[in-house]
């Protein structure tokens, strides 16, 4: 059975890379992130004015036009869910700005979801799981939303009547 699946970050995206995705398919997008938008953090060092070495940082944001930008030039057309690994991007409107920003495009989406807290990626062989953590552990620790694309994904978060 042929993969073609990118299964390192070595492998580069390319034009067609997502064209292969389909409303029954779940894209998880793995990047930093905070209530405004996931964001690309680089660390380096800098000399200082004192001729010190110090560590710096610097963030990229990717707003919602951006990232659906990014999505369709990777051949995103549709996709069952979008689910944005990203640290607390669940807790601001980012997901509402890159539903409209998807639709501009033409890309059809079933849902999106992102963490409502911190993300933990774990580790550990044979599991997938990401604990998401929040000083609000009564709420709902994801935040879903319906698409443009009608997808009915009975049994989990991905469906119209929440459960």
């Amino acid at each position: 059975m042929a993969n073609n699946h990118n299964n390192t970050i070595f492998n580069s995206p390319e034009a067609d890379s997502l064209a292969s995705l389909d409303v029954f398919s779940r894209l998880d997008v793995v990047v930093h992130g905070n209530r405004n938008s996931p964001f690309e953090a680089r660390e380096f060092y800098q000399t200082n004015e004192q001729g010190r070495s110090v560590k710096a940082r610097e963030e990229t944001q990717f707003t919602a036009k951006v990232m659906a930008e990014k999505l369709a030039a990777m051949g995103l057309k549709n996709v069952g869910v979008l689910r944005l690994d990203s640290c607390n991007v669940g807790a601001g409107a980012y997901l509402q700005q890159l539903r409209a920003a998807l639709r501009d495009l033409d890309i059809r989406v079933g849902y999106l979801a992102a963490p409502n807290g911190y993300l933990q990626d774990v580790h550990i062989p044979f599991t997938a799981t990401r604990p998401v953590y929040s000083w609000r552990f009564w709420e709902d620790r994801w935040t879903v939303i319906k698409g443009n694309l009608d997808v009915e994904f009975p049994g989990t978060r991905y469906n119209g009547s929440g459960r």
